[in-house]
């Protein structure tokens, strides 16, 4: 796990200074060593987190058989692919699979990115073709930022290191108004910079000695269920399971978990309990104080796998809040929809201080196998349809339990037409505060002309996990690795293994959900029955709130911010932050999201063109 820089030039390469200010700003994602090599028109940096073979001659940037390479990831099933090579002649200098990505490359070509299972973005430039490969892994858990020049193209693992060459970027004040109005935006690539935007997940992207530049798309989610769901159905997602956490747990460093007390991450510590006993020996959690609170049922089951539990408490979260928010806003270059957020980034700070250099979660299951409650408004059609009464009655009951209308509501938040979501914000009171009105994000912004994945499934469940797990989960992916590698964390999520995600979409409904039952498959595991007295329960997520005295700042900062320059703010803004407008509940929403804007505005000033 670490942070590249890349620059490529059509004529002069930029002011090294300028290179070596964008390189040291990714430092907190590699610590162990930083780096930079240089061939005619092309440079390439990167900053090392030592995790596997943590011996210098795994350093990067890394030349083998006339490939040299700079990677952020890991592939975890990096010895199997490597004996596979040795077979056919190869020798290796590292123990790392940085070395393997290389041979593989120099071996399979382009194709051998179908071979890797993990999460990846890396660069290889050929010295002998002058020809550059680059590549994203299928989810996008690896952050790949491209930054278009008038004279080529810098890539980065973070933003930040894009705004160090001196030139001044157009703010995407389309892109910023959608985000004010909506958190996150159906993902298009596009950040707060016109000129910069995402290489987007399972692509790759060619530059050609001639100079020419495509990207293409390698991976896409299945279409069709072609899996029966039975018995056998759910031993085999298991056993999958089961090895995806056994490829994650490869590591020449110490292990966390984040155990919240739920399903996904209990059933990560039962299994790598019974499976991998001994190979991490502490847990973290949140610990929000209020009846939310879950910590105590994290605490059982780190009791029942032997391992320490420490609690971050909502408390200590309060002292630096807007001091947090500012760094956060910095490394991720753009707002950010979640105020869960804070607290994550005192969890990883937390296993920081303890000298913990991996983390593991249960990141990507909700949108795998229908977690969510308001998931299960796409399922009562099948029920009805197969006349399954019982089931029927079940989630019906359950709905009605948990709020049927707070249910409906956020289903149709994610399949309502646009005009439709507008009149809702119209309601609430949000669109009065924009001058931009609301629309489809452009294309434009798509320069690289990136494919997006097509989310038709011939089952409407799958259909409608897929869009949440393209457009949702890519945002929470995101978050995961920016705020974990503000602290130099490597972090790994066992259910964002591609052949689980494979399995689950060729599946039906009732691979998913039974009942009322969501997440049916793991509550099928075997590891499931000796928790489940712990795990049946409502689910609830991170409760965070922003206290009235952190909104009297928020607000008193606004009131002579620079934002209204942007010319996407109607005067309205103005006048509500004179009055107690913005201290009601129903707009700590968007307070949150026009105050990271007035931050991401003070921190990128340098590099902004107003």
């Amino acid at each position: 796990m670490c942070g590249f820089l890349f620059e490529f030039s059509f004529s002069e390469l930029s002011d090294i200074k300028n290179f070596k200010k964008g390189l040291n700003s990714i430092s907190h994602r590699g610590p162990d060593n930083i780096n930079f090599l240089e061939f005619n028109n092309v440079r390439m940096g990167h900053t090392r987190l030592s995790i596997i073979d943590l011996n210098q001659r795994s350093n990067q940037p890394l030349t083998s058989n006339n490939l040299t390479i700079i990677y952020n990831g890991e592939i975890f099933n990096y010895k199997e692919i490597k004996k596979e090579l040795e077979s056919k002649g190869y020798k290796f200098n590292t123990k790392t699979d940085t070395e393997v990505i290389v041979n593989s490359f120099d071996h399979w070509g382009k194709d051998c990115v179908s071979k890797f299972n993990g999460m990846w973005s890396f660069v290889i430039y050929d010295n002998k073709t002058k020809e550059i490969f680059a590549s994203r892994d299928r989810f996008g858990i690896k952050p790949f930022f491209v930054f278009k020049t008038p004279n080529g193209y810098i890539f980065s693992s973070e933003i930040e290191p894009l705004t160090k060459f001196g030139y001044k970027l157009k703010i995407n004040k389309e892109y910023i108004s959608e985000f004010i109005r909506q958190g996150d935006p159906e993902y298009n690539g596009a950040t707060f910079f016109s000129e910069i935007q995402e290489l987007f997940p399972a692509h790759n992207l060619i530059i050609k000695e001639n100079r020419t530049i495509e990207s293409y798309k390698y991976w896409d989610y299945p279409r069709k269920n072609k899996i029966k769901t039975n018995q056998s159905s759910f031993l085999a997602f298991e056993q999958l399971l089961t090895n995806s956490i056994s490829l994650r747990l490869r590591s020449d460093v110490d292990i966390a978990l984040l155990l919240s007390g739920g399903v996904d991450s209990t059933l990560i510590a039962e299994d790598i309990k019974k499976n991998n006993p001994g190979s991490l020996d502490r847990a973290y959690c949140y610990s929000s104080g209020d009846k939310y609170d879950e910590s105590k049922y994290a605490k059982k089951i780190a009791d029942r796998s032997g391992i320490s539990l420490f609690s971050i408490k909502q408390t200590l979260i309060e002292d630096n809040y807007l001091e947090r928010l500012s760094l956060l806003v910095k490394r991720f270059g753009k707002g950010l929809a979640s105020r869960s957020v804070i607290p994550v980034s005192c969890i990883y700070e937390k296993i920081a201080e303890d000298g913990i250099k991996v983390a593991i979660d249960g990141q990507g299951a909700d949108e795998l196998l229908a977690g969510y409650k308001h998931y299960h408004l796409k399922v009562l059609p099948y029920y009805i349809k197969n006349l399954k009464v019982k089931f029927t009655y079940e989630l019906l009951k359950d709905l009605i339990g948990n709020g049927v209308l707070k249910n409906i509501m956020l289903f149709y938040r994610s399949v309502m037409p646009e005009f439709m979501k507008n009149l809702g914000r119209i309601i609430i009171g949000y669109e009065k505060f924009l001058k931009i009105p609301q629309r489809q994000l452009s294309s434009k912004y798509n320069f690289l002309n990136c494919s997006k994945f097509n989310i038709k499934h011939e089952d409407p469940l799958n259909s409608y996990l897929m869009n949440q797990h393209i457009n949702g989960l890519v945002y929470l992916i995101y978050y995961g690795d920016i705020i974990s590698m503000m602290y130099s964390i490597e972090n790994r999520s066992p259910f964002l293994d591609h052949r689980l995600i494979e399995f689950a979409y060729s599946t039906n409904v009732l691979f998913k959900v039974q009942g009322a039952s969501n997440k049916f498959a793991l509550r099928k595991n075997s590891l499931y029955k000796p928790v489940k007295n712990l795990l049946e329960r409502k689910k609830v997520g991170f409760s965070t709130y922003i206290s009235n005295e952190i909104k009297i700042e928020m607000i008193s900062e606004l009131r002579n911010s620079s934002i209204y320059e942007l010319g996407i703010f109607s005067k309205k803004l103005k006048k509500d932050l004179l009055t107690n407008t913005f201290m009601k509940r129903k707009f700590e929403y968007i307070l949150f999201r026009i105050y990271q804007v007035h931050l991401w505005l003070k921190i990128y000033s340098h590099a902004i063109e107003i």
